[in-house]
Formats: C-alpha cells, sequence, structure tokens
C-alpha cells in the first residue's frame, strides 16, 4: 500500500472540507432560499374627479358662445361652449375648483364648486345685461357669427390702440367710457386722428353692423371695409361719416389706382343722435344701410381683395368734437345681404 498517496488524499480532502460553510451556514443558507419574498399590497388608484358644467340664459335654453374659465383644469385660456351649452372636463385637479364665465350680451358669473369622485354636474345661469349685444341678437338667421364685441367688460377685443389706451394710458385719441348708464362704448376723441383696425381677421363676404354717433361738428370719421396693407400703400372701401358732410363712399387703392368717390347719398346725421349702421360687401356688391334702410349701393368691377375693417377719425381742430361706436359684429353671407335687423328705439 502506498501511505504517501494516502497521505495526501487525507490532507487534500480535509484542506476542501476546512474551505466550505459550515453546516449551521449551509441549513441558513437553505432556510433563506425557500422563504418566499413578500407581495406588495396593490394601492387603490382613486377615482379621478370630473366636471360637467351647463350654461343657460334666463329662459333655460342653452347659452351658445359663453367663455368658461376653471384654473384647476391645468389650461387659462378661456372655452368657448359650443351648440349643445356645456362643457366636460374629466381628471381634474379637486376637490374645489372655481369658474368664471362670460357672454355677449350677458352680466359675467362667478361660481365655486366642490368636486365628488366621478362625475359632477352644474348649471350656471347668466343675467341679461340691458344694453349689451347678446350673440343670438347679432346676426340674421342666414348669417353665420365671426366677431361680435360690446366693449361691457371694459376691453376691446382686437382693436390694438383701443387697448392702448384703455390698458396702458396711450394719449391715442381712444378711449373706452360710459356712454349712458351701465352701457360702455368705444370713443374718439378731438384733437387727434387716428384709426384702429380689428387684428387677426379678414373678411370676404359680410356684413358689419355697428351703432355710431358723433357729437360735434367738426372733422369726420371712416367706417374701413376691406382694408389691407400692400407694397407702397394700402386698399379699402372708406365710409365717410359725420355731421357736416353727406355720407358717401370711396374706393381706395393706392398706389396703383387712387382714391375717389363712387357713390354719395343724401344722408347727413344728426348730432348726437345714435344711428345703427349695416355695411355688407358680397362679391364687389357693397350695400350701405342705417336705420333699416339702404342708403348706398355700389358694384364694384374689380372688387378689392379680403381684408381687415377698421374706424378711423379725423377731428384735429375741435376737442369738443368726438365719434362713439357700439354693439359690434360680423357675420358672414352665403348670399346678397338681405336682412336689416334694425330696431326702432321704444
Amino acid at each position: 500500500m502506498n501511505t504517501r498517496r494516502t497521505a495526501c488524499t487525507i490532507t487534500l480532502f480535509m484542506l476542501l472540507a476546512g474551505c466550505g460553510p459550515s453546516s449551521e451556514q449551509i441549513a441558513t443558507m437553505t432556510a433563506a432560499a425557500w422563504t418566499p419574498t413578500p407581495v406588495p399590497t396593490p394601492t387603490a388608484t382613486p377615482i379621478p374627479y370630473d366636471l360637467t358644467v351647463h350654461i343657460a340664459d334666463e329662459s333655460g335654453a342653452p347659452l351658445v358662445g359663453a367663455s368658461i374659465v376653471m384654473p384647476q383644469s391645468g389650461s387659462p385660456e378661456p372655452i368657448v361652449i359650443d351648440a349643445s351649452g356645456q362643457y366636460t372636463w374629466t381628471n381634474v385637479q379637486g376637490p374645489t375648483a372655481s369658474l368664471s364665465v362670460t357672454a355677449p350680451g350677458y352680466f359675467p358669473a362667478a361660481q365655486a364648486v366642490t368636486l365628488e369622485r366621478g362625475q359632477t354636474e352644474m348649471a350656471l345661469v347668466l343675467q341679461r345685461d340691458p344694453v349689451g349685444l347678446a350673440a343670438a341678437d347679432a346676426c340674421a338667421p342666414e348669417e353665420k357669427l365671426l366677431y361680435i364685441e360690446d366693449f361691457q367688460d371694459g376691453k376691446a377685443e382686437g382693436w390694438q390702440n383701443m387697448t392702448a389706451a384703455a390698458e396702458f394710458g396711450a394719449q391715442n385719441g381712444w378711449a373706452l367710457a360710459q356712454q349712458e348708464e351701465g352701457n360702455w362704448v368705444a370713443a374718439f376723441t378731438g384733437g387727434h386722428e387716428g384709426i384702429d383696425d380689428l387684428q387677426g381677421m379678414t373678411f370676404e363676404n359680410f356684413v358689419w353692423r355697428l351703432r355710431i354717433r358723433a357729437q360735434g361738428t367738426d372733422g369726420f370719421s371712416f367706417i374701413n371695409l376691406k382694408h389691407s396693407p400692400k407694397q407702397g400703400g394700402e386698399t379699402r372701401y372708406p365710409v365717410q361719416w359725420g355731421v357736416t358732410p353727406l355720407m358717401s363712399l370711396t374706393r381706395l387703392d393706392v398706389p396703383d389706382v387712387g382714391h375717389f368717390p363712387v357713390s354719395t347719398s343724401s344722408l347727413r346725421v344728426k348730432e348726437g343722435q345714435w344711428y345703427y349702421a349695416e355695411l355688407s360687401v358680397y362679391q364687389g356688391v357693397i350695400q350701405i344701410w342705417v336705420d333699416g334702410k339702404q342708403v348706398i349701393e355700389y358694384e364694384d368691377p374689380q372688387p378689392l381683395p379680403a381684408g381687415m375693417i377698421s374706424l378711423e377719425a379725423h377731428a384735429p381742430n375741435d376737442l369738443n368734437t368726438s365719434y362713439y361706436f357700439d354693439d359690434l359684429s360680423v357675420c358672414e353671407l352665403s348670399a346678397p345681404f338681405a336682412t336689416s335687423l334694425y330696431k326702432p328705439a321704444q
């Protein structure tokens, strides 16, 4: 027997045995391997807050064209209500929300609401402003409302120079002021000359309705249709309005064709009296109606392109001369102008 080999074998076995884990360690490792890992208990997802708001007038009819703002929706931008008269938000940051609602011709309303998990519904009724212009009264049934402004919120949406005067104190002749009790209007005072375009909108076939009044006999104003800047000049149809001059329509295309009258009426407005004007353009035919009566019609053989509307006044010599504008609306025409919305004062 080879004793040396046997001794080496025993020594190797002892070395190997001494390098491995103990029996206690092996037992612990085996137990850990078979111990189940705890599974976290799922957290229930909370039911979100949803809100549906119904906007109506005093008769309960849906108030089309109302604008609503809810900061908790994540957006500060107003949402315009459609023909359904309602709007729904989902996953609102609750449990409370604040709503601000405005609509042309109605007093604004504000409402705080406590939300329930799931769907919450609420109704808001707006009260009619007796001196405001409502969207339902701005256009004839066959027309489509494109723009409306009654100045009742003390703002002139889209009018740059009026806004500069009202919000930043710009000395440009324009102002927003109360003319009669509770009735806000746009005004242009004497000692200035100025024009203000409705920004961001151009019109092709349309009727522009507004109320207008002249105070003082110096100067004149223009109601401009299809006003467009061009290289080295501009194009537009100016309608002259004032106490001294007769109402007239001119065509302006400078520097190309020039500036010249195309139609004159026999209407001379009375100082201090409100008039209701309707100025329409349809496929080159221009009609001017005042207090429900047509006073000018002209067909342009070379119609001007689509353009903005603008108000302009010139009264540089008399600080007591002013022009006032109110209840502006622009409605799209799909056929020649046919329906006057003038209603005699009661």
